[in-house]
């Protein structure tokens, strides 16, 4: 038999391992490695007993018998024989010599691998915020930005930046849809996971175009560690604030006081800064907020400022509308001036006495007020105090005064006591006339008689203390017109002068040419004077117990040598009713008249043209009753006492009352 050789050939057997990971986890955490013979030929492959020997879980069982060459920080992509780079980087021969012992030299085996890293998740936050009207902004610097990092509170194990690497704000660009046009508000969006859309929150402020707006993404260049190829980026949550935008407007008003004062805004200047997108506010239609110190057409005169919280606080957003105009785009700040201005009033007032006689100022005409508001009529009247300061022997002549606030000059001023009159600017026109000396030259009395005229829409105070309006347009004439008559030497004051007695006077008087420098004396004979006062009005007496009254006698009076003299008269004359209460106590002056060896004791009082004599003892009173001789004696020591002491002026007394009773 002849001798023979058998040829054992190696079966060929092909492994191909498979695996995958996170990028920058460790080898250690791969739980889905695969390994399958790719054998499909009968003779090939691990057969009898080896066959299904090799598995991935005998393989990794011994994980010194295996080799993943990979590392944490490999970049992700795929690795191995079956990848762009050829090269193995699962070695298990070693774990495969182990499984199959002595058969292991029966195969020819072929290691196939690929091993996948795959990307890792990194999820970002994103806050900005910017101010109505501008643009938002797309670099990073911007914004608040931070991404997770890995193993920090709440981070997913195979998410956020790993090995130390970081992103700054220089590498990241935003992507932001909110424009110059979009409501201040905040704008909030996120991303639920890789690959999935941007969320809009449902409470955004608006949408523009019918798209929502926000932070809907970001770029990140590579960059201290980082590589985009390594991560997929995921926005967490993107938060977006568009500011309101200052808008800083500015009021200015003006009103008198007394004036009311203006809530519409087209009464007042108005100026804006910091409107956008060509909006408008029609400051016309709005309404202007006062506070309660400018709020009253009496407010106090002054310079009111919103940096004080007091006058224009601004206008009631309310009413606050325009072309494109939102109020809850803008943060409005309010810099506002209110002057009201002091009320200028002209008040006008004229008084007289006698050079040489005491004060006794009185309203020689209806004292006139312009541009006083009706309300405060009454307190002028009330509060005003009439300053004489004029010496008390002065030359005759009318001295007018021009006082403003507190300032002027003159003899006769009017003071206004009280605060509301720092709220107005009084200019007062005053009018002193100051009448000569009884003693006088006829030539010069005659050239300062005062001359009544009408006044337009005067207020005046009454006796009673009551208010009241005269518009006396000037058109009539008074019954009486305050003339002082002047008799001497043939000259005449007035044109209701007495015929007779003027005719009697001029025949006993020499020229008075002829004396000008010469003074002249009173003449006794017939009780008057070559220079004499004389009113001409009919001068009634009226005997009262306080509620009867009977007509006395009837007088002219005069006045000369600091004597009053009296004379019987049929003239007619009015006899005029008390119009107020009897003078005060204390506005009475004592008068004492001999009579039948007694001293009769009256007090003398005047009130709105009536002189008044109270008797106080029976002497008085029994005077009182009598008539003629005594009557005239009576009458003449009252109307001297009432021009002596209480500077009464003859032509102003229209009657003379005596009071018989006793208790009055």
């Amino acid at each position: 038999m002849k001798q023979g050789s058998y040829i054992v050939t190696k079966c060929l057997v092909t492994f191909l391992t498979t695996g995958s990971r996170t990028y920058g986890e460790k080898n250690s955490t791969v739980n889905n490695y695969t390994i399958k013979q790719q054998n499909t030929a009968a003779q090939e492959g691990l057969t009898g007993r080896n066959a299904n020997t090799v598995t991935a879980d005998k393989v990794m069982a011994d994980t010194t018998a295996f080799t993943n060459k990979t590392e944490a920080l490999t970049d992700a992509g795929s690795y191995g024989t079956e990848s762009a780079s050829s090269e193995q980087v699962l070695d298990i021969d070693p774990a495969v010599q182990t499984i199959l012992g002595d058969d292991y030299k029966n195969y020819a085996i072929t290691y196939q691998d690929k091993f996948t890293i795959n990307p890792r998740t990194v999820r970002v936050t994103i806050a900005g915020e910017s101010t109505y009207g501008e643009t938002a902004p797309t670099k990073g610097e911007a914004y608040q930005v931070a991404f997770d990092m890995a193993g920090g509170t709440g981070v997913e194990v195979d998410e956020g930046l790993v090995g130390g690497q970081t992103i700054a704000k220089s590498q990241v660009t935003v992507q932001n849809s909110v424009g110059p046009t979009n409501d201040a508000g905040t704008y909030t969006t996120s991303q639920s996971d890789v690959g999935k859309e941007i969320a809009y929150d449902a409470d955004n402020p608006e949408r523009v175009d019918g798209k929502d707006q926000g932070i809907d993404g970001l770029t990140v260049t590579d960059g201290n560690g980082f590589k985009n190829k390594n991560y997929h980026i995921v926005l967490k949550q993107g938060t977006y604030t568009v500011n309101k935008r200052p808008l800083a407007i500015t009021i200015k008003g003006e009103k008198t006081y007394g004036d009311p004062t203006s809530f519409s805004g087209g009464d007042y200047d108005v100026s804006e800064s910091g409107l956008q997108n060509h909006e408008t506010i029609d400051f016309g239609d709005a309404s202007v907020v006062h506070s309660h110190d400018t709020d009253d057409r009496f407010s106090n005169a002054g310079e009111y400022h919103s940096n004080d919280g007091k006058g224009i606080l601004g206008f009631d957003s309310d009413t606050l509308h325009g072309d494109g105009f939102k109020l809850g785009n803008y943060d409005i700040t309010y810099d506002t001036v209110f002057v009201i201005d002091r009320r200028p009033v002209d008040v006008y007032m004229e008084s007289r006495r006698t050079s040489g006689s005491p004060s006794s100022l009185r309203m020689d005409e209806p004292m006139q007020m312009r541009n006083v508001p009706q309300e405060h009529q009454g307190r002028f009247l009330s509060d005003l105090q009439v300053i004489d300061t004029a010496p008390q022997v002065i030359a005759a002549g009318d001295y007018p005064g021009d006082y403003l606030d507190e300032h002027g000059a003159g003899y006769l001023d009017l003071s206004f006591a009280g605060d509301t009159y720092c709220n107005y600017m009084i200019h007062r026109h005053t009018v002193y006339h100051i009448l000569p000396d009884r003693m006088m030259k006829p030539s010069v009395y005659n050239a300062v008689q005062p001359v009544r005229r009408p006044i337009l829409d005067v207020m005046y105070l009454k006796v009673d203390g009551s208010e009241g309006i005269n518009r006396w347009g000037g058109a009539e004439t008074p019954e009486d017109d305050g003339a002082i008559i002047l008799k001497d030497n043939g000259i005449v004051g007035s044109s209701r002068d007495n015929a007779d007695r003027t005719s009697r006077a001029n025949q006993s008087q020499p020229n008075p040419s002829e004396h000008l420098d010469q003074p002249t004396r009173p003449v006794t004979a017939d009780g008057m004077g070559e220079l004499h006062e004389e009113v001409e009005q009919a001068v009634p007496v009226i005997y009262t117990d306080g509620e009867n009254k009977e007509l006395g006698g009837r007088y002219h009076l005069a006045y000369e040598n600091d004597t009053v003299v009296v004379r019987p008269t049929a003239d007619a004359a009015v006899v005029p009713a008390l119009r107020t209460a009897s003078a005060a106590e204390e506005a009475r002056k004592v008068l004492r008249v001999p009579y039948q060896g007694a001293e009769g004791e009256y007090e003398v009082a005047y009130a709105d043209g009536i002189v008044q004599l109270y008797t106080k003892n029976d002497a008085a009173r029994q005077l009182a009753e009598a008539r003629g001789k005594d009557e005239q004696r009576l009458l003449q020591s009252g109307l001297e006492s009432a021009v002596q002491q209480l500077g009464v002026q003859l032509e102003d007394v229209e009657a003379v009352y005596i009071y018989t009773d006793m208790r009055k």
